[in-house]
């Protein structure tokens, strides 16, 4: 049988419909899954910050789950993480920064 919503052949029922509502709600939860982790991939890639003062450079880091350690005084010229990189959650970033 197929699913009108996704094409997806859904279990067979023998009895009753409760496992058939068993499926369904299983598959609302893997599409709630997938939504948030789709959500948390835009905010997972770390963002190029050289250039930026410290200031603005927290601004565009808030929300990450990185620890920060944090060298000299200035404007960032090097970070540890690439610009691009996929984060992972506490992942340990180092700014060194410099007076121009």
């Amino acid at each position: 049988m197929k699913n009108k919503n996704n094409g997806a052949k859904s279990p067979k029922v023998q009895g009753s419909d409760e496992a058939f509502l068993s499926w369904r709600k299983g598959q609302a939860l893997n599409l709630a899954s997938i939504a948030e982790d789709i959500k948390t991939e835009k905010k997972a890639v770390m963002p190029d910050i050289r250039g930026m003062s410290l200031r603005r450079a927290f601004q565009d880091l808030n929300g990450l789950d990185l620890h920060i350690s944090i060298q000299g005084a200035g404007t960032i010229i090097r970070q540890s993480i690439k610009p691009g990189s996929k984060l992972k959650s506490g992942q340990n970033l180092v700014v060194e920064l410099k007076t121009r």
